[in-house]
């Protein structure tokens, strides 16, 4: 998956788990529950997902893909 910035002028290519992230970064699904369907579908510990799912949205914010829900 490729996520194209206009604003910044760049295309991002995402690897499987962050497309996975980025398919479900909706506005409805908290981190949390992104992390559970994550260690469900790719057979991870839970703690795992937990710690993958916050560095790839750190990631997605930091290059202004994402808004705060804040």
């Amino acid at each position: 998956m490729v996520v194209l910035d206009k604003h910044g002028g760049k295309v991002h290519q995402l690897n499987a788990t962050a497309s996975y992230v980025w398919g479900r970064c909706d506005g409805q699904l908290t981190e949390a529950e992104i992390a559970d369907d994550l260690a469900a579908e790719f057979d991870v510990e839970p703690a795992q997902a937990v710690s993958d799912v916050g560095a790839v949205i750190g990631q997605f914010r930091e290059l202004g893909l994402l808004e705060s829900s804040t």
